[in-house]
């Protein structure tokens, strides 16, 4: 069972707000030294299962601060990321690698990344062809175990009624889905290297690590937003905008969803919370809604 359920339907959007169930992405190299750095993430976990997180210490954390920009004719995110990357494979690597989804074709947005560095040292980094493949190019080989942050600024767009593929990134008659919209780890395999598949055309692009996410997202007061893990905190600012505070511990990734137009209904299972979101002129939504809270509920209950 994933940690969370995101699809979009005709106008519905799913979030299960709770982390339950099975991880997947990779296996446990250890707890490191128990610590207070589980403590932002617990308010998404289910209290019986808190203590869980302390066997994917080594799991990455990322922490994004993202600000939405939204016009009739685009949509813009501004991000800063800070990433606490542990080294699992069995050899020292000499680069690591993140994955800018929004430029693949198949995404059809625009993805620009600039400022990486560890520290105070820069650090350099090459793009491939597509641009959707960022090699970042270490000061010295990271030991396995030895962990490294690293930061970047960003910038995202995507243009308004602009499909590609199935519209899995996109700003389609006010509706706004954005997954994984910021730079993404790849995956790093024994033999392999580090994933670097840019071809899909259907299915799944996207080939991540289970990690933890801490996430402040500034928008206008008007949006409505669905977005992984849970909501935290919200904050009204003088600018007629609104600052929302999500963690989403051990989630595979991180996407958004937004609408002015967006209404949602609640349940409830096994003590998660799930909300569906939906815009209710569109015809049929509201029983897509009902029908689609059953059989996640459904699903809850049953992979659980």
């Amino acid at each position: 069972m994933p940690d969370s359920l995101i699809r979009r339907w005709t106008g519905v959007v799913i979030v299960v707000l709770c982390c339950v169930g099975l991880l997947s992405g990779f296996v446990p190299v250890g707890a490191q030294a128990p610590g207070g750095w589980i403590d932002p993430y617990r308010p998404a976990m289910l209290p019986d299962f808190a203590a869980d997180m302390l066997d994917y210490a080594a799991a990455p954390r990322y922490t994004l601060d993202l600000t939405l920009s939204v016009t009739p004719e685009e949509a813009v995110i501004d991000g800063h990321q800070s990433v606490i990357f542990t080294n699992r494979a069995m050899i020292p690597l000499s680069d690591i690698v993140f994955r800018l989804y929004p430029n693949l074709e198949s995404y059809g947005g625009e993805m620009a990344v600039g400022n990486l560095r560890t520290g105070e040292t820069p650090l350099d980094s090459t793009l491939d062809a597509t641009r959707s493949i960022l090699t970042v190019t270490l000061p010295q080989p990271l030991q396995r175990g030895e962990a490294i942050p690293l930061d970047m600024d960003f910038s995202i767009s995507i243009q308004a009624e602009k499909s590609a593929l199935y519209a899995q990134f996109s700003y389609l008659k006010g509706i706004l889905a954005l997954p994984n919209a910021y730079p993404v780890l790849s995956v790093f395999t024994a033999g392999q290297g580090w994933w670097q598949i840019t071809e899909q055309p259907q299915g799944d692009a996207v080939y991540s690590e289970t990690g933890f996410y801490d996430v402040t997202l500034t928008a206008t007061e008007n949006l409505i937003l669905a977005a992984s893990g849970s909501e935290v905190n919200l904050t009204a600012n003088s600018d007629g905008t609104l600052t929302h505070h999500y963690v989403a511990p051990l989630m595979r990734d991180f996407a958004l969803f937004a609408s002015e137009d967006y209404v949602s209904i609640s349940g409830e299972q096994d003590g998660v919370t799930i909300n569906m979101y939906y815009v209710e002129a569109l015809p049929g939504a509201a029983e897509s809604a009902r029908a689609g809270l059953k059989m996640t509920q459904d699903s809850v209950r049953i992979y659980n």
